[in-house]
């Protein structure tokens, strides 16, 4: 079982009842939710002076936008190469020299595709 989120309006309430004097207890069972959600909610609210969620981690993105949009206008301009060609013609582009997969590339190509019939 993981963590269930609660929504931002109901972690404000939280804090409301705390500034109210509320207990934990009191306050978990006004909000329908856990004791340590409540705790926790009033620790991130004293130490962040908010209750907004915190940005997740995760791998840098290997390409930049212009670069994307390059490897865009060679794939529209080249529908026929695979993503084999693709990928290296777009490594004679790049200005960060950092290896790009085939697999980046056809992420990007397919992310394009959704983009596009929007």
């Amino acid at each position: 079982m993981g963590r269930k989120r609660i929504e931002t309006q109901v972690k404000w309430q939280i804090v409301a009842y705390y500034k109210l004097n509320y207990h934990p207890n009191q306050i978990a069972s006004l909000c329908n939710c856990s004791r340590g959600c409540v705790v926790n909610t009033i620790r991130n609210w004293k130490e962040n002076g908010g209750v907004g969620d915190k940005s997740r981690s995760g791998r840098p993105r290997v390409s930049t936008e212009k670069e994307d949009k390059t490897l865009f206008k060679l794939a529209r301009n080249n529908p026929r190469w695979s993503v084999r060609k693709l990928t290296g013609e777009w490594r004679t582009y790049q200005s960060s020299k950092s290896s790009i997969g085939r697999s980046t590339v056809n992420r990007r190509l397919l992310d394009f595709r959704k983009f596009a019939q929007i």
